[in-house]
């Protein structure tokens, strides 16, 4: 198995999928195979009183170049401090449709940080998330070294979806047992 240097980055190539795969889920585009599953689950917490929003989801090349690029130069970020944080375009999840950047409607303080994990939508994420083929993505001390990510999940729900992350399973943190 392979581990990454203290300081090394590893961001994966991901084919950026066609806008025509992609359906709106409320303000956002998702991958339209993972739209019933991410729909059920929503439901599924919300009967639980657990209100999951989503912040983001699908980006092309444009969108990711506009986090990695201006964002990184509106907080003055070093390269090294962006690819910690930061995908740069073709290297994000985003581009699939698949991955997504969850938050709790109930706590919208905490969203886009680590203290979204102790949230009631992170807490339910955590136990139920994998049922519905959704897997967290950078997980603490995670082997890409990329900065831990409680709001970000992909899903992996069926046999497509997984090959967009199969590169990925060299580095992979499951917190899921099927």
């Amino acid at each position: 198995m392979f581990f990454a240097q203290k300081d090394t980055v590893i961001h994966l190539l991901y084919d950026i999928e066609p806008a025509d795969s992609m359906v709106y889920f409320n303000k956002v585009r998702v991958h339209k195979q993972c739209y019933s599953a991410l729909k059920k689950m929503i439901e599924d917490a919300k009967k639980e009183n657990i209100y999951i929003g989503i912040r983001s989801a699908y980006r092309d090349s444009a969108e990711q170049a506009y986090q990695f690029y201006y964002l990184g130069d509106l907080y003055k970020q070093t390269i090294q401090q962006r690819l910690k944080h930061t995908a740069p375009p073709k290297y994000s999840e985003h581009h699939t449709g698949f991955a997504i950047d969850f938050m709790d409607l109930q706590y919208p303080n905490v969203n886009y940080g680590i203290n979204f994990e102790k949230t009631p939508t992170f807490k339910w994420l955590q136990k139920n998330a994998c049922r519905y083929g959704f897997v967290l993505s950078f997980p603490p001390n995670n082997k890409q070294n990329i900065q831990y990510e409680p709001w970000h999940w992909r899903y992996e729900g069926n046999e497509y979806a997984r090959s967009k992350f199969e590169k990925s399973y060299l580095y992979r943190y499951s917190n899921c047992d099927k």
